[in-house]
């Protein structure tokens, strides 16, 4: 759409009719802010269980060439199963809705060095039975740039909502590391 932003339409799939369908736009038009819109919807086959509907949202606001703040929320609805703690969570269960936001404010030092904190929560509201609620904190750095190699470092701490046999709920952390080229 000219002027206005990009707009995608996917197909992913058989000829069965099993699949998903992907639906996208990126909205370009505001200066220094970025909308982008998801959705997909999963086409049932004979023996998959069915997702429902799957939304995300992201809107990111550049103050300047050195600070800007991005927002991301996404959900998922009318399924026969939802997903319970955060998205890193392998655990699924009965009808429900799943909820997932977080900030990511960052903050270019320079060209080549760049801090980030991502914060969120995750949320899982089961037709039957107890919410459950994840979070996640994330500082972390990236050190070279988009064009050539970089190098990321940080620490995070989160919880899926889940609990341990005590009923303790499972706090984890650990120092992600990661290294990107790209040409």
């Amino acid at each position: 759409m000219e002027g206005l932003g990009k707009f995608g339409l996917t197909y992913e799939g058989s000829a069965e009719g099993e699949g998903n369908i992907y639906g996208y736009f990126a909205l370009s038009m505001i200066d220094n802010l970025g909308l982008e819109l998801g959705l997909r919807y999963q086409l049932e086959g004979d023996d998959k269980v069915q997702e429902g509907i799957a939304v995300g949202l992201t809107v990111q606001y550049d103050v300047n060439d050195q600070f800007g703040l991005k927002l991301r929320a996404q959900g998922r609805f009318g399924g026969d199963q939802v997903q319970i703690g955060a998205p890193w969570s392998e655990d699924f269960e009965a009808k429900g809705t799943y909820f997932e936001a977080d900030i990511l404010p960052y903050y270019a030092i320079n060209g080549n060095f760049t801090a980030f904190f991502s914060a969120g929560l995750a949320m899982t509201v089961p037709d039957e039975g107890d919410n459950v609620v994840g979070w996640h904190i994330n500082p972390y750095i990236v050190v070279g740039n988009q064009f050539s190699g970089a190098f990321y470092l940080g620490f995070r701490v989160a919880s899926d909502g889940e609990e341990n046999t005590k009923g303790d709920k499972v706090i984890t952390w650990g120092i992600p590391v990661g290294i990107s080229y790209s040409w």
